[in-house]
C-alpha cells in the first residue's frame, strides 16, 4: 500500500476492503429469483439490494482516491508509472482470471451428463474472437470482473480527469453532482463506477486530509441511522429516484468509513492471512458461489427455510474456501499466486 498512508488508515482501508468483499459476495448469493412474497425474499433483497450494494461502489471511491493520493507532481512520469504498476496489479489478473472462468465453464459443460447441476447449454468458446469478447466485454461465468474491467477503463483515463479536477477545483463538485442527478453509463463504464471513483480522485487531489479526518460519535450516530432507516425505505416503499439510491450508496460509504473508528473489534482485527484475501476472494469467488449454490439447491430444494439456509450459508462457504486456496497458492506456489492477486 502506498507508503504515504499513516498505519492506522492502511489497516482502516484493508478492514474496510475485506468487509467491502463479504457484502460482495451476500449480494451475489441472493436468490430472490426464487419468489418476490414472504420475510425470507424482503431479507434477502434488504440484505443484497440494500445494504450490499455499498461494496461495490465503495471499491470504486478507494481506487480513485488511492490512485491520485501521492505527494509527487500529476505529471507523465507519474501517471505511468501508475499504469505500470497496474498492468501487473490489476490488468493481468483481470484477464487471467476471466481465463479461469471460461476453462471452468468449458469442464462443466463438457461433463454435466454426469450430474444434475450444470445449466450451460453450448461451449463457452467457439473461436478467438469469442474468447477476446468474453475476456474485455461480457464474460457470464466470471461476470464480477466488469468491476476490474471499469476500473482499468478509469485508470487509462485518469490524466484526462486529473487534467478537469485541477482546473475546477472544488467546482468539479457541479459536473459530478449533475452527473449523479442524470446517472449515465458512458461507454461500457458503469455510471456508478464513474461517479465514485471521480469522487475518490477528487478527494485525493482536492481535500487529501480527508484520509486522517475524523468525525464525532454523535455524527456517526446521526448519518448511519439515516442510512439504515434510509435503506429500507428504498428496498420496501418504492417508487425511488435514482439519485435517492445513490444518497444512501453515499451514505453507506460513510458509515462504513467511519464505524471502523468506532467499532474496536474491527481496529485490533489482525488476522493477515485473511486482510490480504480480499482480492483474492473477490475474484475466485464466482463461479464457485454458484457452483454451491446449485449444490445446496439440488440438494436441499427450494423451501422458504432452505433459501434463507442457503444464502445465509453459502458465502461463508464460499468465502472460507477462497482463503484455504489463497493461503495454500501462498504458501507452496508463490509466484503462480502473486500473478493471481497482482502480487497482493
Amino acid at each position: 500500500m502506498n507508503k504515504l498512508i499513516p498505519l492506522y488508515q492502511s489497516h482502516k482501508i484493508k478492514v474496510c476492503y475485506l468487509v467491502l468483499i463479504i457484502l460482495v459476495v451476500f449480494l451475489h448469493s441472493n436468490l430472490t429469483q426464487f419468489g418476490a412474497e414472504g420475510i425470507n425474499y424482503k431479507f434477502q433483497y434488504l440484505v443484497a439490494h440494500g445494504f450490499a450494494s455499498v461494496g461495490v461502489v465503495m471499491f470504486y471511491a478507494l481506487s480513485g482516491f488511492l490512485f491520485f493520493f501521492t505527494d509527487k507532481p500529476y505529471n507523465i512520469s507519474f501517471f505511468l508509472s501508475k499504469l505500470k504498476k497496474r498492468f501487473f496489479s490489476v490488468f493481468t489478473p483481470f484477464v487471467l482470471w476471466n481465463c479461469i472462468g471460461i476453462l471452468i465453464a468449458t469442464i462443466i459443460f463438457y461433463t454435466q451428463d454426469y450430474y444434475n447441476l450444470g445449466q450451460i447449454e453450448e461451449p463457452p468458446i467457439f473461436s478467438f474472437t469469442d474468447l477476446l469478447y468474453s475476456i474485455f466485454f461480457y464474460n457470464v461465468y466470471t461476470y464480477q470482473l466488469w468491476f476490474l474491467r471499469d476500473l482499468i477503463i478509469l485508470f487509462l483515463a485518469s490524466p484526462l480527469l486529473c487534467v478537469f479536477i485541477k482546473f475546477l477545483k472544488v467546482y468539479f463538485l457541479i459536473p459530478l453532482l449533475l452527473f449523479c442527478i442524470f446517472p449515465c453509463n458512458i461507454g461500457f463504464v458503469n455510471a456508478e463506477a464513474i461517479i465514485f471513483f471521480c469522487t475518490g480522485a477528487f478527494f485525493a487531489i482536492v481535500f487529501p486530509s480527508l484520509l486522517v479526518y475524523k468525525v464525532s460519535f454523535r455524527t456517526f450516530i446521526l448519518v448511519s441511522s439515516i442510512y439504515i432507516i434510509g435503506t429500507f425505505f428504498y428496498c420496501f416503499l418504492p417508487p425511488t429516484t435514482s439519485i435517492f439510491g445513490l444518497s444512501l450508496r453515499f451514505l453507506g460509504c460513510f458509515t462504513l468509513w467511519y464505524g471502523y473508528d468506532f467499532i474496536k473489534i474491527l481496529q485490533t482485527f489482525d488476522k493477515n492471512t485473511i486482510l490480504t484475501s480480499s482480492f483474492f476472494i473477490y475474484t475466485a469467488h464466482e463461479p464457485l458461489l454458484t457452483i454451491i449454490k446449485k449444490i445446496f439447491l439440488a440438494l436441499l430444494g427450494n423451501s422458504q427455510c432452505a433459501l434463507l439456509l442457503i444464502f445465509l450459508s453459502s458465502p461463508i462457504i464460499c468465502i472460507t474456501i477462497c482463503i484455504i486456496i489463497k493461503n495454500f497458492l501462498n504458501k507452496y506456489f508463490p509466484i503462480v499466486h502473486n500473478i493471481l492477486t497482482g502480487n497482493r
